[in-house]
């Protein structure tokens, strides 16, 4: 008989804000925003009380005036469905912020179509920063983020066409001058790499960024 971890295990604290770098511009999004599905579905502070859901979007416990997401992992009113969060984004890079309160590990999975291409990480969410950049600026990237109840467990194999070989490496701050290894670089099409950083961070955010796609010119000017 399978028995769960102790309840701290699942404290995943998360996505108070999301900024988005628009060509000169940031764009800040809440955690409650429409582009990020959360499965199961979320339930605010005021409906906390009534909720039986595994995502619970709470008052953040560092900052006032603050929200975030939170969950202590699956519960009988859910289903018991492993919470997990999407979005779907078009950019060059990703920044995942997390509380350094959360204890919960989390597998990290980036995903493209056409071509098909998935790389997923394990990590330890109370690092605090974890970065993606060198996506593709032409293609929709997918973010799934699924809590780990048994961080023992081994990941699936990533899911890739036979050209390409993407990789998800943990870089710590405290090694930013070490020289990057083959192992290290990303695929062609994909380019991610996950890092780690660790931070003292009293809340919890995801950071994207995004790359305007430079417009096609359908016509040349001509001098009058």
């Amino acid at each position: 008989m399978l028995t769960r971890p102790p309840f701290q295990w699942w404290s995943l604290l998360l996505a108070s804000w999301l900024a988005a770098a628009c060509a000169q511009a940031n764009v800040t999004l809440l955690s409650t925003a429409s582009e990020i599905v959360y499965s199961p579905p979320s339930c605010n502070d005021s409906q906390a009380a009534a909720c039986a859901g595994a995502w619970q979007v709470i008052p953040s416990p560092d900052t006032a005036g603050a929200y975030i997401t939170s969950t202590n992992g699956p519960t009988v009113g859910s289903g018991d469905l492993i919470p997990q969060l999407f979005l779907n984004f078009q950019g060059t890079g990703l920044d995942i912020r997390t509380s350094t309160l959360s204890t919960a590990t989390v597998n990290v999975t980036l995903s493209t179509q056409d071509p098909t291409i998935s790389i997923t990480r394990e990590v330890d969410s109370a690092a605090g920063l974890i970065t993606i950049i060198g996506l593709p600026e032409d293609l929709v990237t997918t973010l799934s983020l699924t809590t780990n109840p048994f961080p023992s467990t081994t990941l699936p194999p990533p899911t890739v066409i036979p050209s390409f070989a993407p990789t998800i490496t943990i870089v710590p701050i405290i090694e930013e001058s070490q020289k990057q290894t083959p192992a290290d670089i990303v695929a062609e099409v994909l380019g991610a790499i996950l890092g780690v950083t660790l931070g003292a961070l009293g809340y919890a955010a995801v950071q994207f960024y995004l790359r305007l796609r430079r417009r096609r010119r359908t016509q040349t000017q001509t001098p009058a």
